[in-house]
């Protein structure tokens, strides 16, 4: 039997003291590595796959990884077998007794007769996912440090957690964005139906041209006319401004072009139709609607006696006045008129009233209506507070008597539009134009 001395023995125990710092020094460089790694990738594929090669490279055996996906109840399972690795897509009632180990609390070990280990991934108490560690040998096995796996498993779920956030952004954004072209989509087709509800461009009713034309801030507004005969010798127009934008603001222009029809068409003596008797019948129908009372009609109605030659105005709380244009004259006149828009604030309605005035229109003469668009900005992109300032005014006092009026007309108002395409519209603009010809 050979005898240590105490100098050879203390060697022994160097020995073996340097070679677990070896081995601790290797499984720290390993571990930063890992990590390293595994933290500077965005790429969920490569991380799993880095995943499986370190922990077949650490212990050996069969690897399994199992992990959620950013899509809801879905998991990727990963196994490393003979060197080749499968991935299938997975629904969480399909992982078997993988989901038990998904949500076991640490780290779960089996025993000489069936050599495994189950190492739960997690991010803050979050479970992700599972490594399985199969059909270890024996030396392995037993070689196997809980706590190094415990500290391994750590920048595992960080890195996973990392890019589930990132694929699950990714996934909402494509989602918002569809949702948005659809919307879009949407949108469009119903500018071109709320489009269609005004009648765009010229009629003639007897001696007199009416032109309405509007321009839109966003797909839709609140911002409308109508005009339509009722009689053999009277027509009814409107312009109105609905109180917001967007969607809801589109759908009262609606309601306001179904009341207004019903209501002239329900009178029961048309010949006795005031502007007046149509808003005081509107005004009870938006009430019927019961809506908020931050919501509300500003509009200016009027009927055209063609035959008679004259105009009679009623305003229920629209901004902008009407505007009397005489070109030869290069006279500009605007009506002040009184009255409350329509509306569903706590007052007794029945009190209302609504103030009307006559107008009678001389051969090239014009009625000009606007909504505040006009005022707010014009192609200019300067702000006006008085109407006549206008560049929609200005540019209709242009025209010579002696010029063909529709053509210009048209023409100057196109002209107006396409300049508003170069500065930020903020509201929308609606136009009426009644012009005595004969």
């Amino acid at each position: 039997m050979i005898e240590h001395s105490p100098m050879d023995e203390e060697m022994l125990l160097m020995r073996e003291k340097l070679e677990k710092l070896r081995i601790q020094n290797s499984q720290l460089l390993f571990f930063g590595d890992f990590c390293s790694t595994l933290l500077s990738e965005t790429n969920i594929e490569k991380i799993s796959l880095r995943v499986m090669e370190q922990m077949h490279r650490l212990v050996g055996g069969n690897i399994g990884f199992v992990r959620k996906e950013a899509s809801a109840d879905q998991y990727a399972s990963y196994i490393l077998e003979k060197g080749e690795i499968r991935k299938h897509i997975l629904k969480r009632s399909e992982l078997g007794s993988k989901c038990f180990f998904i949500y076991c609390k640490k780290i779960y070990v089996g025993n000489e007769k069936n050599p495994f280990i189950a190492v739960p991934i997690k991010y803050e108490g979050e479970n992700l996912g599972v490594v399985m560690l199969e059909n270890l040998d024996e030396d392995s096995f037993r070689a196997v440090n809980i706590k190094h796996l415990e500290l391994i498993a750590l920048p595992i779920g960080v890195a996973v957690k990392n890019c589930l956030l990132l694929q699950q952004s990714i996934l909402e954004k494509h989602i918002i964005a569809d949702q948005h072209q659809k919307i879009q989509e949407d949108l469009r087709f119903a500018q071109k139906i709320q489009s269609y509800l005004m009648p765009r461009g010229f009629r003639k009713y007897g001696d007199y041209m009416i032109y309405g034309d509007h321009k839109q801030a966003r797909y839709l507004g609140g911002d409308f006319y109508d005009t339509f005969q009722i009689d053999q010798q009277r027509v009814v127009f409107y312009i109105a401004d609905v109180s917001g934008h967007g969607v809801a603001a589109s759908l009262l222009t609606v309601f306001l072009k179904q009341a207004v029809r019903g209501i002239v068409q329900s009178f029961p003596e048309t010949y006795k139709l005031k502007p007046s008797a149509i808003l005081e019948k509107l005004q009870i129908r938006f009430r019927d609607l019961q809506m908020d009372e931050t919501v509300y009609i500003g509009t200016l109605v009027g009927i055209l006696d063609f035959k008679r030659h004259l105009i009679t105005l009623a305003n229920a709380g629209h901004n902008v006045e009407p505007v009397y244009l005489d070109p030869n004259n290069q006279q500009v006149i605007t009506y002040e008129l009184k009255g409350p828009p329509i509306n569903n604030w706590e007052i007794d309605h029945s009190l209302l009233s609504y103030e009307e005035t006559a107008i009678s229109l001389e051969k090239e003469e014009q009625l000009i209506l606007l909504t505040d668009g006009a005022i707010e900005m014009d192609g200019s992109g300067s702000a006006h507070k008085n109407i006549e300032d206008t560049d929609f005014i200005k540019r209709i006092l242009e025209i010579k008597p002696q010029q063909e009026w529709k053509k210009e007309f048209q023409a100057k108002i196109h002209s107006l539009f396409e300049g508003l395409d170069k500065t930020h519209m903020e509201d929308d603009i609606a136009l009426l134009a009644i012009k005595r010809e004969v």
